[in-house]
């Protein structure tokens, strides 16, 4: 879903809707954030399963940050 969000954004700053687009880049933001505190609460995933998720994250901020130097 966020990366969803990602696109819209995506769309929106290149129309020019750039209202639209800072609006939902952060919920986005705010989504991301959710995520990201359920899965340090996260119990019981293997050891790969985490680095999984941790890499997800990861590409998941950088296109988010991506996303902000287009303002």
């Amino acid at each position: 879903m966020l990366l969803t969000f990602a696109a819209i954004v995506e769309t929106q700053y290149s129309i020019g809707n750039w209202e639209h687009a800072e609006r939902t880049l952060a919920e986005a933001e705010r989504g991301y954030s959710i995520l990201l505190r359920m899965f340090s609460k996260a119990n019981g995933l293997t050891a790969e399963r985490e680095t999984e998720f941790q890499m997800k994250f990861e590409q998941l901020h950088a296109r988010l940050e991506g996303l902000k130097r287009l303002k």
